[in-house]
């Protein structure tokens, strides 16, 4: 056991130099990843959390986990959380309030510990049962793989052993633990899944179903890092980010075969591989919208366009003497110069204006039913609403449009085109130049 610790965690996570966090609840599979730590004389401290979910028994824990540390010699930090009260408060279930709770203070501990990692102890059936319960509720081949060895600082050195090594070495070591009855209880699904689903695999398909399952999920993680590269390659050649939208170009996408990938690119926003379909699948006509919590998509012809779902900006006010003003998420550079000295760029982004044409303050607010401007070049008066069926707009990128205004006259549609009266001529003398940056500007 011990020499297959110390291959796994050389191997997948380096742990020999460094000081780790030891997340000990005091049952066998902590117990057993603490006796390891200590034989093989790897850095480490221990910390646990008492949830207050089992009255005495959970006190007992951390007891149990105190003395343990003391016999040890090693550093020992507990605390304690109202878990119920937390779970009722945040609106989230006592599994994922107790989950949130241990990590939040778990990463506060490595900081004043100056612990490079934190450690937990889950082994190759909990990897198993994780993959089962994934598969169950719906994933992809991340999903499948079980848990990862290492999650940002978050790494787990017993997933090469399974539960039926980890008795024998705590047997073997003279071990003692403490026993949570509610593992027994198949009212909870991970319960449910490692007394019915995979005992009954076992005796009647598998007797090694870890082992084989450990197998799979090593390939499965070297398949995931060539799928997450083609991933990385697709988003850069097909998504751009603009300042306050997302474009995904799906003119490549020719088969059904290819809407996982398309599916890939947007999960980031929220959205259900459902909704993809719906888009390549019949269902969805182009302009069509989409919705998950946060984000809003529309079905734009050859693209897909994602904008923030609720945006609410605040109008801006521009005094005359700034060099740059935050509108909300956008930020606009501004400059001023002498009309032979300043460079005419022919982009949307730019707004080249006749400054004497200007009354300041000016104001940058989201358009109005009723706007109406003459685009640069017309002589007529166009509503907004109108110009932007013209161009083409999105009706969620419509909702995102801003005015610059002069006295309540429009100068500029943000990003799209001036009014024709606040154009550079031949009298002009001064330019007033505004752009509107790139997200990464």
């Amino acid at each position: 056991m011990v020499d297959a610790f110390k291959k796994f965690v050389k191997r997948e996570l380096q742990l020999e130099n460094q000081k780790t966090l030891l997340a000990v609840s005091g049952g066998i599979d902590s117990v057993c990843m603490m006796n390891l730590f200590q034989e093989t004389g790897f850095k480490y401290s221990v910390a646990h959390c008492n949830f207050k979910l089992r009255g005495d028994a959970s006190d007992g824990d951390e007891e149990f986990v105190r003395k343990l540390a003391q016999e040890y010699g090693v550093e020992f930090y507990s605390t304690s959380f109202d878990t119920f009260a937390y779970s009722r408060d945040e609106g989230l279930s006592i599994q994922m309030a107790a989950r949130k709770l241990r990590y939040d203070w778990l990463r506060s501990i490595k900081e004043q510990s100056k612990a490079n990692s934190i450690a937990t102890a889950h082994h190759l059936n909990d990897s198993l049962e994780t993959a089962i319960f994934n598969l169950a509720k719906g994933t992809g081949i991340a999903g499948l793989k079980g848990i990862s060895p290492k999650v940002e600082d978050v790494v787990r050195p017993l997933l090469f052993a399974t539960k039926e090594m980890m008795k024998e070495y705590a047997a073997a070591e003279n071990l003692k633990w403490r026993e949570d009855e509610s593992n027994k209880s198949i009212k909870y699904s991970r319960n449910f899944i490692r007394h019915q689903v995979i005992e009954p695999l076992k005796k009647k398909v598998n007797p090694s179903i870890e082992r084989t399952f450990q197998e799979t999920a090593e390939r499965l993680r070297a398949t995931e890092l060539v799928f997450a590269q083609h991933i990385q390659s697709l988003k850069k050649q097909h998504v751009s980010s603009e300042v306050d939208h997302t474009k995904i170009n799906i003119d490549w996408v020719k088969s059904g075969s290819e809407i996982p990938l398309v599916f890939e690119l947007i999960k980031e926003f929220g959205f259900s591989y459902k909704q993809v379909k719906e888009v390549f699948e019949g269902s969805d006509l182009s302009g069509a919208s989409h919705y998950s919590e946060n984000y809003w998509l529309v079905h734009d012809r050859k693209q897909l366009v994602i904008t923030e779902r609720y945006l609410s900006i605040e109008d801006t006010v521009i005094s005359g003497s700034e060099s740059e003003v935050n509108d909300g998420n956008r930020k606009l550079e501004i400059e001023e110069g002498d009309a032979n000295s300043i460079s005419i760029v022919k982009d949307p982004i730019y707004a080249f204006l006749d400054k004497s044409k200007l009354k300041f303050p000016l104001q940058i607010r989201s358009w109005r039913e009723g706007d109406k401007f003459t685009p640069l070049g017309l002589k007529g008066k166009k509503k907004v609403s109108d110009f932007m069926i013209d161009q083409k707009i999105p009706v969620n990128l419509k909702k995102q449009v801003r005015i610059l205004t002069s006295e309540d006259q429009i100068v500029w549609v943000v990003g799209m085109r001036i009014d024709d009266h606040f154009k550079i001529t031949d009298k002009t003398e001064k330019v007033y130049r505004l752009k509107l940056l790139k997200p990464d500007a």
